[in-house]
Order: structure tokens, then C-alpha cells, then sequence
């Protein structure tokens, strides 16, 4: 579901039952302070069992498993405080986290579904911009000089008067993502890159949210492979995105 999803004062829904992927991501979240994710998929034989486990900052996994299926229950509290000292906590307002990223076992027969509660006073009417699926490719891992950014397309026109009129407009994000590459995936990481310089995907530096503008769904714009490094090289991604 590529476009923006607006719910009701009742909360929001959506289910879907996609072909073979291994992941979800819930992009450019507004209002959702809370949410539940199902995953759910036939299997046999199956060993009953019940778990919960922190599967992120601010999500609990609970997988519940039967004879005949599996369900994994994604319960995200999204409220989460970004202050240092007392003044923050008691006057800022919560930090909402805008972008989520869950992965599971590849699946054929999986059936996905997304629940946001009514909205309590105060929090909005909640909306997703792009609610996603597909296969997770890992190729490397982000150095620490990743660099995101934003690029503004609010137009300042300003008259022989010196009277200025802002003409306000959306921004896209860019992100660069230095990354380090083992060389017997050289292949894989050039191949995949070429490929989605022409198709948008979710890009995901970490899944802590302390480093959530990094993650972005765009394109890629630009990229390069590095020389060898022994075993490993740096690899440099740019990716501009998408605005949904």
C-alpha cells in the first residue's frame, strides 16, 4: 500500500496477504503513538509454544505458536521520551518514532495485519504513508560516517523591495551510507544496488531509534565500490527519497 492510509476517529486497520517476503515497514507514521502488528502462516505438526521477547526499542514480539500456524504479535509503544534532563521531561512533548522496520522468516502464505487504536485526546486522527513488504536483502554494515539530510522544496522569491514570499513546499530526505562490504559479496551488493536505482525500496541504516533518519524509501542516486581491503571493502551509497 503505496499511498497514504488515513483512519477514522476508530483507529485504523489493514490487512493484506502478500506474496513471498520476509519483512514490513510502516513508513512516514503520523498520529500513531501505538500499534499492533500480526504476521500470521499455516504450518503442520507444529509445537505448541507462547514467547515474548524485546524485539527493538520500544517493540515486544510475542510468537505464538499451535499445531496448525504460527502468529508473531508486533506490539510497538511509540511514545518514547528523547530528553537529557528534568526541564525536557516534564515540558517536552513525546518523541514519536515516524518510521518502523520488523522482519521474519521468508514466507509464501502470510497474512499481515495492521491495527492502530482510536486516538485519544490529543493525538489526531492517525495516518501511514506507505504501509510495505517484500525481501529483506542484508548487504553490509553502515560505518559511522553515515550522513542524513534533508533537501527542501519550499520556493523564497523575493521583489525589487526587498519583499520576500515563501511559497511552502515538501522536503525529501538524503541519506549517504558509507558500508562495509566482505568481498565475496562484491557481486551481490552491485547487483542489487544497480537495481534499485530504477525501483524504490526501504532503506535501513539501524533499527535503534536513536539513528531513525536513516532510514529512508527512495532511490538510489549514486554508488561506488571501494578497492579490497583484505577481506572487506567500503562501499558508498546515495540515496534520495521519495516523498509519500
Amino acid at each position: 500500500v503505496s499511498s497514504r492510509t488515513v483512519g477514522t476517529s476508530a483507529g485504523l486497520s489493514v490487512s493484506i496477504k502478500p506474496s513471498r517476503c520476509n519483512g514490513v515497514a510502516m513508513m512516514d507514521l503520523v498520529n500513531v503513538p501505538e500499534f499492533t502488528l500480526e504476521v500470521t502462516w499455516p504450518i503442520t505438526n507444529g509445537i505448541a509454544k507462547d514467547e515474548t521477547s524485546d524485539y527493538a526499542y520500544g517493540i515486544t514480539l510475542r510468537t505464538i505458536t499451535t499445531s496448525a500456524q504460527v502468529k508473531l504479535i508486533y506490539t510497538g509503544n511509540l511514545r518514547q521520551r528523547n530528553v537529557s534532563n528534568w526541564t525536557e521531561y516534564f515540558l517536552e512533548p513525546y518523541k514519536i518514532k515516524q518510521d518502523i522496520f520488523v522482519g521474519f522468516s521468508s514466507q509464501t502464505q502470510a497474512t499481515i495485519t495492521l491495527t492502530v487504536p482510536a486516538p485519544v485526546s490529543g493525538d489526531g486522527i492517525p495516518e501511514i504513508g506507505a504501509f510495505m513488504f517484500g525481501n529483506f536483502v542484508e548487504v553490509g554494515d553502515v560505518g559511522r560516517d553515515a550522513d542524513a539530510g534533508a533537501e527542501s522544496y519550499t520556493k523564497v522569491i523575493t521583489d525589487d523591495w526587498g519583499i520576500s514570499t515563501i511559497t511552502r513546499r515538501n522536503y525529501v530526505k538524503r541519506v549517504t551510507y558509507p558500508v562495509l562490504v566482505y568481498n565475496y559479496a562484491l557481486n551481490r551488493f552491485f547487483s542489487t544496488m544497480a537495481e534499485l536505482q530504477s525501483n524504490p525500496a526501504v532503506f535501513v541504516g539501524s533499527d535503534d531509534f536513536r539513528y531513525s533518519p536513516f532510514t529512508v524509501y527512495g532511490i538510489v542516486e549514486s554508488f561506488n565500490t571501494g578497492g579490497d581491503n583484505g577481506t572487506a571493502s567500503i562501499c558508498n551509497v546515495n540515496v534520495k527519497g521519495i516523498e509519500l
